[in-house]
């Protein structure tokens, strides 16, 4: 095996490694987002509105889920939060995706 073959297979691995990481990390988020819609179901049953905090936390972890599955369906190289910075809002993120595809 040549010194090419050993990187292509050593970045592969690592590629391995990263997305075990973060399939991790999306089954601990479900527990988090179930949480989340329990106490904002709460809220709202309590107060008759939505808990502003939550609700933009719920945005936040969405749009975490987004780029965990690009990353693991590899519509994208860029490693997802903590390895780049924490996704924008899904208002954000739509404006973004729109100028991306039409460019």
């Amino acid at each position: 095996m040549n010194y090419d073959d050993q990187a292509k297979l050593e970045n592969k691995l690592l590629r391995l490694a990263f997305m075990v990481l973060f399939a991790v990390i999306y089954r601990l988020l479900d527990v988090v987002l179930l949480l989340l819609v329990i106490a904002q179901y709460l809220f709202h049953l309590l107060t008759d509105k939505d808990n502003e905090t939550l609700r933009q936390l719920g945005d936040g972890i969405s749009c975490y889920y987004y780029q965990i599955f690009q990353y693991l369906t590899y519509n994208t190289e860029e490693k997802p939060f903590p390895f780049s910075d924490w996704p924008t809002t899904s208002e954000e993120m739509v404006k973004e995706l729109g100028r991306t595809k039409s460019e």
